[in-house]
């Protein structure tokens, strides 16, 4: 395209009907030549890793040291996700499990209290239903205190997390273009929502002024890597085939899923061709 476009600009074609404005209008409207992507696209240099590390004040470290999460089972199409939010700090999660049994559970929870002591924080109080009874034994060698509701009774900080995330994942659904959705895709609909809620700065929370994000992670949100492409877009995925000397695409159609929390930068796309996830460096 690009030298057809110089062609007409430099009147190489006599009596073309083409013009210039023609070219770029056709771009707004078709987008990029893909089928000229595909054939042409090259390996691009990686990205070097840069830290950006925001400093977190020390004062707000030592006061909300030790941390109290609620947590709770939520179901979205037959999927189960364990769900959690911190008090005061109000970092939410949503995690996918197979089941409710004992060890998916405990390993789900595991994995998050882990995320918090690597930040720097302590877990030292669990709120839950008595669905979660049978960890307390797990979970209290830990140095870790479960408190748990009255029969038939939930945490009301659960159940309206619960609330924001499913409110998030219904206003993704009806963003989409597609209407059936395949298993991926919803998991990574409703990790997403619960994610993108700690962006920005909660309403009551501690402090004010920074995220649940950046207070857990020390990063500060990046466009080029985290918002330039949106959940359920369709985009073109770098792929390197070997041998390198065939005819086979050198991109391929993608739904967009998220990005990859990382220093360098990523992309995690579901392959339209074999319905998996891949992740890229570059779309």
């Amino acid at each position: 395209m690009k030298d057809f476009k110089a062609a007409i600009t430099m009147n190489l074609i006599k009596n073309c009907p083409i013009t210039v404005e023609d070219i770029d209008n056709s771009e707004k409207i078709f987008g990029a030549d893909i089928p000229s992507m595909k054939g042409k696209v090259t390996r691009q240099k990686p990205t070097p890793v840069v830290e950006d590390i925001i400093e977190i004040p020390q004062e707000l470290r030592m006061t909300q040291m030790n941390v109290t999460l609620c947590v709770d089972v939520m179901h979205v199409n037959s999927l189960t996700f364990l769900t959690t939010i911190s008090r005061k700090l109000y970092y939410r999660s949503a995690q996918f499990i197979k089941t409710t049994s004992k060890d998916e559970l405990l390993q789900a929870l595991e994995t998050l209290v882990s995320m918090y002591n690597n930040a720097g924080f302590r877990v030292k109080n669990i709120n839950a239903d008595n669905a979660f009874r049978p960890l307390m034994e797990e979970v209290s060698k830990y140095n870790i205190k479960m408190n748990f509701t009255s029969a038939q009774e939930h945490v009301p900080e659960a159940e309206n997390n619960i609330r924001r995330i499913k409110e998030r994942v219904r206003a993704a659904y009806y963003q989409l273009p597609c209407k059936h959705l395949c298993k991926a895709l919803v998991i990574m609909i409703v990790m997403e929502s619960a994610k993108k809620l700690n962006f920005f700065p909660a309403r009551n929370g501690v402090p004010k002024y920074n995220s649940p994000r950046m207070i857990l992670t020390k990063r500060n949100i990046d466009y080029e890597k985290h918002c330039k492409y949106a959940l359920g877009e369709h985009v073109q995925a770098h792929t390197e085939p070997s041998p390198i000397n065939t005819i086979e695409e050198r991109i391929i159609d993608c739904i967009y899923l998220r990005y990859i929390d990382n220093e360098q930068g990523g992309h995690q796309a579901l392959n339209l061709s074999t319905n998996k996830i891949i992740a890229r460096r570059n779309l």
